[in-house]
């Protein structure tokens, strides 16, 4: 069922969507079980991946089991997700609450910093312990449960392994061929051509909040040959979502949208903030040109060059330069065409198989798809820090693979979050 407020080329989307769900009745097939740990509130993606998320599930494309949230203040997260499903009349999904997402010894000095935007701007929070558990419980729950039904849950991971790498540590019977169908990834590993092994990459921002927690989930994947697809940020960078689809949704009238657009603009304004300062930035590369280049439609002087060590932007003689870059937050943010949803596309994928080859989405040119661990995003090879010659050919010979078909990847998306709050308004 859609709403009668969608264009045709959202409408096209939701007809695709409902020969899949009438194939797999027609086949006795049941919508896949799905659940989710997310550090939603840290940036906007982590939500529009939940509102995706839950539009699948009306749609019975999908069924959400449950959702656990991590990264400090866990239990806010947890609230905020509560308080979203509501909104999207999901009062009856269950939502745990996980750890803090980074190894305890770090917690004193790298405890993640809430920024006001997180929460500040949101007036659908849940109430403390307003139908909230224990996250650990609620995986138990869910495995159980498929262990009981003699059914399979798919996992989709969008923030620290942590919570997943302790599970599998404490529970390993419970993450079986048996119970567990697929894991998808938003972040970056590699996969060993001999082995077929996969391996974390410190490249993915949610391996770096506990790399050794990431590399304890990716050794139990490899020794129980779970199958996996990984979500990278070259895919995310090659679907196109303008900035203006926050104030469509704002003005379509439901509370998560208006949220949104709200939070989008001191989002991206902090973040830019930080990339001009080497101890501020997410990871060493987040400069203030990286973020220029990926986000706004500013155009850098012709003597600009890309070093892949990092994605300076490089003179010839190897020096960073300034020339015509905007002056202020304020200026950088006038440019800002497009926005990065990089959890939403693991949302999507999630979905199934059948979902991903009947919508598009995916480039299976440039994606092996009949494997056991699936990369679909690649990034550049990286070169050899400091030499300038080598780090530039290195550009030339090894671009990014985006292995999505972008323009509809962004339709699908789209299409299910303005569906999605339009029935839910």
């Amino acid at each position: 069922m859609m709403h009668r407020g969608l264009s045709d080329e959202y409408k096209s989307v939701y007809l695709a969507l409902g020969e899949v769900v009438q194939t797999r009745r027609a086949k006795g097939i049941s919508p896949p079980r799905v659940a989710v740990i997310s550090d939603i509130g840290k940036d906007l993606d982590d939500l529009t991946a939940l509102v995706v998320l839950a539009e699948l599930h009306r749609l019975q494309v999908i069924e959400l089991v449950g959702v656990v949230t991590n990264l400090h203040p866990a239990a806010k997260r947890a609230r905020l997700a509560r308080g979203a499903l509501d909104k999207m009349s999901l009062r009856d999904i269950p939502v745990g609450i996980g750890s803090q997402g980074i190894p305890p010894e770090d917690e004193a000095s790298k405890i993640h910093k809430e920024n006001h935007y997180e929460f500040g701007y949101c007036d659908f929070l849940a109430a403390e312990n307003d139908r909230i558990e224990d996250g650990s419980s609620l995986l138990h729950n869910i495995f159980s449960n498929a262990i009981k039904d003699k059914c399979k849950v798919k996992l989709l991971l969008i923030s620290s392994l942590m919570d997943i790498a302790e599970f599998s540590s404490k529970f390993p019977g419970l993450l079986t061929k048996d119970s567990l169908d697929h894991v998808h990834i938003q972040g970056a590993y590699s996969v060993d051509p001999q082995t077929n092994y996969t391996t974390p990459l410190k490249a993915g921002a949610n391996n770096k909040y506990h790399f050794k927690a990431a590399t304890v989930w990716h050794d139990f994947m490899n020794l129980n040959d779970i199958p996996s697809t990984v979500w990278g940020k070259a895919a995310a960078f090659a679907t196109p979502i303008s900035v203006d689809f926050f104030q469509e949704l704002s003005k379509d009238g439901h509370d998560i949208g208006r949220y949104l657009k709200r939070i989008h603009w001191h989002q991206e304004r902090h973040f830019y903030t930080s990339c001009g300062h080497q101890d501020t930035r997410f990871a060493s590369f987040m400069n203030e040109e990286w973020y220029l280049i990926n986000k706004t439609s500013w155009t850098p002087s012709s003597s600009y060059k890309r070093d892949v060590v990092g994605n300076y932007l490089l003179n010839p003689e190897g020096k960073q330069i300034r020339t015509n870059h905007p002056a202020s937050a304020d200026e950088a943010f006038a440019l800002l065409d497009k926005c990065t949803l990089y959890d939403a596309l693991a949302a999507l994928g999630v979905a199934g198989d059948d979902v991903v080859k009947k919508l598009g989405v995916v480039n299976e040119e440039t994606v092996k798809w009949e494997i056991l661990h699936r990369v679909v995003g690649i990034e550049r090879i990286p070169g050899v820090e400091g030499d300038l010659e080598k780090n530039l050919k290195a550009v030339e010979e090894s671009p990014a693979i985006p292995g999505v078909n972008g323009r509809k990847m962004a339709t699908a998306i789209k299409a299910l979050m303005k569906g999605g709050l339009l029935f839910a308004k």
